[in-house]
């Protein structure tokens, strides 16, 4: 989905989805061919994670810390399920 559609569904302006992936609690999108940011379906869930654990105080370097170990246990197990 394109920014605009994340933005739209996640209650946040586009800006703020670029501000996510600068402090790095939202994977850099892939680029469509005309250079638009297309996200995939999960983004929508990291967006709204990323917004309640701001909400409740989180810092963002820290987030992005925990963030990191949950994406890392992911791929293990999707890995070791494959």
């Amino acid at each position: 989905m394109r920014s605009g559609q994340l933005a739209h569904l996640t209650r946040v302006s586009t800006d703020t989805l670029r501000h996510y992936e600068r402090l790095g609690l939202l994977p850099l999108p892939q680029r469509t061919a005309g250079n638009y940011r297309e996200y995939p379906q999960t983004s929508q869930l990291r967006v709204e994670l990323v917004q309640r654990a701001l909400t409740i105080g989180f810092p963002p370097p820290e987030l992005k810390t925990i963030l990191a170990v949950r994406d890392r246990a992911e791929h293990l197990v999707v890995t070791f399920a494959t």
